[in-house]
C-alpha cells in the first residue's frame, strides 16, 4: 500500500525533532565516538531554521486571481506575479517554484511546481 503524501510529508518535518533529539543523545565528550553529532547536527538545525523562517518571512506570497488551462500532457496555471518576483527576473532568475494548494481539491496538499516565463506571453 502507498504511503499518502500528507503523511510522508509529516514523516519530513518529524525529522527535525528527532535531529534536535540526537543533539542531546551523546555527550560531546564522547568524540571520536560519536560527540561530534551535537555540533554537526545542531549547526545543521539551526540553518535549517533560518532558512525555513527567512523564506517564511521573505518569499511567500499569495496569490488571489489564477488561471487554468487543461493542455495534452497536463495543465498550465497562469497567474499574475509580483514585483519582487520580476525583480529576481530581471537579475537573471527566471525560474523558480511554488507550493499551490488547490482548496477545492484538497485543502490541506501543497504541491511544488515549477516556475518560469512563458515565452509566448511576455
Amino acid at each position: 500500500k502507498k504511503i499518502s503524501y500528507e503523511v510522508r510529508k509529516g514523516l519530513h518535518y518529524f525529522f527535525f525533532f528527532f535531529a534536535v533529539a540526537m543533539c542531546f543523545h551523546v555527550p560531546v565528550t564522547a568524540i571520536p565516538n560519536g560527540g561530534f553529532i551535537a555540533p554537526i547536527l545542531g549547526t545543521c538545525i539551526v540553518v535549517y531554521t533560518l532558512d525555513t523562517a527567512y523564506v517564511y518571512c521573505f518569499m511567500t506570497e499569495k496569490v488571489e486571481t489564477t488561471s487554468f488551462h487543461v493542455l495534452s500532457s497536463g495543465v498550465r496555471i497562469s497567474m499574475p506575479v509580483s514585483d519582487r518576483f520580476l525583480s529576481h527576473s530581471q537579475r537573471g532568475l527566471r525560474a523558480g517554484y511554488a507550493y499551490v494548494n488547490i482548496p477545492w481539491v484538497n485543502d490541506k496538499q501543497w504541491h511544488p511546481y515549477s516556475l518560469f516565463e512563458d515565452p509566448s506571453d511576455p
